[in-house]
């Protein structure tokens, strides 16, 4: 039979290991238990059923990974000799593509302008994670508030949204404005009011409080000069 090692002795292996030897590598003889062949070392093939093993330390090709199939009731090892296609990298996995850096247009680049900043726009205005408005940074009224969307939780500036559906809460302890009346709506899980109130009055309504003491000053004068003209009469 080609391959046999006509030269060794029938029963002269048990298991591939016991044909070291002959060689220790990978690919070198294992042990056949064929009627041509019984417990003899021949030559290793591709494949998974030449050779003879009883555990992994059985298979020449250990290091490579070669592991014995025993275990399944294939007392061979997965491999015995590895083939040109496994002997080298494949060339397109050893190339210079993989090897050198990449290229320029490939480097580390500047953020795009709109994302350089988170507070460029208030809805990008993000200074931390959150689950409802008291998480966020500025406890005051007007301070951030928390922003669910499909994507994240993230604290955003008051006003981001539109009034009642600014921020998030669970109740009106969580609503930075409750000092000025602001409560939760559980069904919207906003707070009816995120900023606070305008505070003082309108200039015209500033006009409307000062008219009538200016006017009563000008008849205050008229009658004094009233008075005066009566007084210079002979």
């Amino acid at each position: 039979m080609t391959g046999v090692a006509s030269a060794v002795p029938p029963n002269e292996c048990i298991n591939d290991i016991d044909c070291n030897t002959v060689s220790t590598a990978c690919g070198s003889k294992v042990c056949s238990w064929t009627a041509a062949a019984n417990h003899t070392c021949v030559d290793a093939s591709l494949g998974n059923t030449d050779g003879w093993c009883g555990s992994d330390t059985d298979c020449k090709c250990k290091t490579q990974g070669a592991t014995c199939q025993a275990s399944v009731g294939s007392p061979h090892c997965t491999f015995t000799k590895i083939g040109p296609d496994m002997a080298q990298p494949i060339p397109d996995m050893a190339g210079a593509d993989f090897a050198v850096s990449p290229s320029a247009d490939m480097s580390v680049q500047p953020p795009a302008p709109d994302m350089a900043h988170a507070t460029s726009s208030p809805d990008l205005a993000v200074s931390a994670t959150c689950d409802h408005d008291t998480e966020c940074p500025n406890t005051a009224c007007g301070g951030e508030v928390c922003r669910w969307t499909a994507s994240s939780h993230q604290c955003v500036a008051a006003g981001t949204d539109s009034p009642g559906s600014d921020g998030w809460c669970n109740s009106d302890s969580e609503c930075k404005c409750k000092g000025e009346g602001a409560t939760c709506n559980l069904t919207t899980l906003h707070c009816t009011a995120t900023l606070p109130k305008a505070a003082g009055k309108s200039g015209c309504e500033m006009s409307q409080v000062a008219t009538p003491t200016g006017a009563m000053l000008a008849l205050g004068l008229v009658a004094f000069a009233l008075f005066l003209r009566r007084r210079a009469r002979p």
